[in-house]
């Protein structure tokens, strides 16, 4: 089934897309930022809802763990567990220098006294009382927060609860500010490196400004417009309330995964082996193109690739490819889409939307018109086969909606 669109009659300009998506898409962490990001600035993270439960688990990097915190939850358990079953120095007053003594201390001490009095250290366990008591408070506040971080976002990748040192969140009373820069307090003086890079860090960002982007924007229009359209897709499956979480800029750095409640999507979704077996499959067609090496020149990054948690009116996820600026139409999205969806196949059998986005075209149609003739079919929940839809990237809501995929015309 094939639907077109109406024509956009001007391109609009890259800063209105640039405020739209920093309207809705959070931060990511400053530093390997792309080209042609904006400068970091100061951000009170309390003032976006699920914004500091983002930066603390999974935007702030912290010194000591070589990932983000909600992916070091086991080499964080493990420390606490050493800590509080550790043995460390403290000082204390005796009537002999028997020992290390703090001089400066013991002169104090001697102000007065009926007898000697020095301060010497002793060995007690690792943390002091009031460092004890804010790692418990830590424990206990990050464990609360990352329930309802975990309840909001639906992070399959991670563990819905943490370890047993940490904690849970159960009967936890919120602490209040004070009580958080307390604890700050006394982690940043700490000795142990826990205290310091990882406590005190994650306190702080309850009551400092954090340095972050809203988001590291590429300067040029193609990428900028499949931004768009994620940001627009995601908004409609995900609600409008409901913010989006970006766990990276490439492989390395997540896979350019995005996330909403019941949805996945994937940025410039890297396809090239699945493109190679798609090849292969063809036989002899199959061979001459790597032969003649001919297979290099197909496309293998998908623009946009989301999947759902479970069927949404038969389907069971969307591949869109985005085409922007003045000479490009909906035509040029046919065979990348015919490719792309060739390779996944094999994995990715169930029915799929396979969608052509475009910021203007030349054959415009009547959108609710065309959908009218598969709406029956996708509300029945038996699609059968993938349905194919071009539209331009303004019509990307209404098309989500009157489809029946959009999250407030959900069932």
């Amino acid at each position: 089934m094939i639907a077109e669109a109406p024509t956009a009659a001007t391109l609009p300009d890259l800063a209105s897309y640039a405020q739209e998506i920093r309207r809705w898409l959070l931060g990511r962490v400053s530093r390997g930022a792309s080209a042609g990001a904006i400068a970091p600035a100061a951000a009170d993270l309390e003032a976006v809802p699920r914004v500091l439960d983002w930066w603390v688990f999974e935007g702030k990097r912290y010194q000591g763990l070589d990932r983000p915190l909600a992916s070091s939850w086991t080499e964080v358990a493990a420390e606490v567990r050493r800590l509080t079953s550790a043995w460390g120095p403290r000082w204390t007053t005796t009537e002999s220098a028997a020992g290390e003594v703090d001089w400066p201390a013991t002169v104090h001490a001697q102000l007065g006294a009926l007898r000697p009095q020095y301060v010497l250290r002793a060995s007690t366990p690792g943390l002091t009382p009031q460092e004890a008591a804010a790692l418990d408070g830590w424990c206990a506040w990050v464990a609360q927060r990352w329930a309802g971080y975990v309840e909001a976002f639906g992070l399959s990748e991670h563990p819905r609860t943490l370890p047993s040192e940490i904690g849970d969140a159960s009967d936890v009373e919120s602490p209040d500010v004070r009580r958080l820069q307390r604890w700050a307090h006394t982690a940043r003086r700490s000795r142990w490196p826990l205290l310091r890079h990882v406590v005190a860090e994650s306190l702080r960002c309850t009551f400092e400004m954090q340095e972050l982007n809203a988001l590291p924007l590429p300067p040029n229009r193609d990428a900028l417009f499949e931004l768009l359209c994620a940001k627009r897709v995601m908004q409609a499956l995900g609600g409008a309330e409901r913010g989006v979480r970006w766990l990276g800029s490439g492989p390395g750095e997540g896979g350019n995964r995005i996330g909403v409640s019941g949805v996945r999507g994937y940025y410039q979704h890297d396809v090239s082996e699945a493109v190679r077996e798609a090849a292969g499959r063809l036989g002899e067609p199959g061979d001459a193109l790597v032969r003649h090496r001919v297979i290099d020149g197909l496309p293998r990054r998908i623009d946009l690739l989301f999947q759902f948690e479970a069927p949404r009116r038969g389907l069971a996820g969307i591949l869109l490819e985005a085409k922007s600026g003045e000479t490009q139409d909906l035509a040029d999205t046919v065979w990348q889409l015919g490719v792309y969806r060739a390779a996944l196949r094999t994995k990715n059998p169930e029915p799929l939307l396979v969608w052509g986005v475009a910021e203007r075209t030349a054959t415009p149609t009547d959108l609710a018109a065309a959908l009218a003739l598969v709406r029956d079919r996708l509300a029945g929940g038996d699609v059968g086969e993938d349905l194919w839809l071009f539209t331009t990237g303004d019509q990307i809501s209404e098309a989500l909606a009157l489809l029946g995929l959009a999250l407030r015309s959900q069932p």
